[in-house]
C-alpha cells in the first residue's frame, strides 16, 4: 500500500493525536552504511500495521533527511507483531 510521503515523515517528527489517521509505533534501526543509517518505521493504519524502510545521516555533516530521496508516495509493506523469546547469558 502507499502513503504520501509527508504523512509518513509527519509520523516521526509529531507526537500521535486522537483523531490521527496514522498512528506511530515503532522505529527500528536496521542497518548501517559509512554515512547512513537504515531504519524501519512502524505505524498503524485503520487497525493494521505497515512498516516503511528509510535512511538518514549518521552525523550533523551528513545532509540526509528521512525519505529524502523518496517519490511523492511510499511503499509501505504490511506487517505483523510477533513475540520473540531470546535467551541472555548473564554471570553467576
Amino acid at each position: 500500500m502507499k502513503f504520501s510521503k509527508e504523512a509518513i515523515r509527519e509520523l516521526l517528527w509529531t507526537t500521535w493525536q486522537e483523531g490521527d489517521t496514522i498512528k506511530f509505533v515503532d522505529d527500528l534501526h536496521v542497518d548501517e552504511s559509512r554515512w547512513s543509517e537504515h531504519r524501519k518505521l512502524i505505524f498503524e493504519f485503520e487497525g493494521k500495521l505497515y512498516a516503511a524502510l528509510y535512511s538518514r545521516g549518521l552525523s550533523e555533516t551528513q545532509d540526509e533527511a528521512p525519505f529524502e530521496y523518496a517519490d511523492s508516495e511510499i511503499e509501505c509493506t504490511r506487517v505483523e507483531a510477533v513475540e520473540v523469546t531470546t535467551i541472555e547469558y548473564k554471570p553467576i
